[in-house]
């Protein structure tokens, strides 16, 4: 738990992370337990069972290639090297130190990869409801 609640991460961002380690998202096999809504448990891009790291790393979606895209060109703009990302480092981001860099780059780091992960998350989820959402024509929103 210490790992997730570095000081540079939002509070949702470390609830994300706990929900990550403890396997409580809404993904995947969270929905093989729940009769009628077994579908859901299919990523309706890559045709395989979801997890938190095919979401955040290999879906097809794109969504996280776009973020890790820019969070990538952040960190490069700040003269660092990009690492290879994995979820192990995604959930431990609080954690993170870079070898030899000032506190500040550590923390630009952390948050790169915290509020990165987080977003990856509520934009996935965003537009999976939006596609699966039936339209109401009294709906005003």
């Amino acid at each position: 738990w210490a790992s997730m609640r570095g000081i540079n991460t939002s509070k949702k961002s470390q609830m994300f992370r706990w929900r990550g380690v403890h396997e409580a998202h809404a993904a995947g096999a969270f929905f093989t337990r729940m009769e009628g809504k077994e579908h859901l448990a299919i990523c309706p891009d890559c045709a395989v069972t979801e997890s938190m790291e095919q979401i955040q790393l290999e879906c097809e979606d794109g969504v996280h290639e776009i973020v890790w895209e820019i969070a990538k060109e952040i960190w490069e703009y700040a003269g660092e090297r990009w690492p290879t990302l994995t979820y192990g480092l995604i959930l431990r981001c609080g954690e993170a130190q870079v070898q030899n860099l000032e506190t500040g780059r550590n923390r630009l780091f952390q948050k790169l990869l915290s509020e990165g992960s987080f977003l990856i998350s509520g934009t996935r989820s965003e537009l999976r409801r939006r596609a699966t959402r039936v339209i109401d024509p009294q709906d005003k929103k």
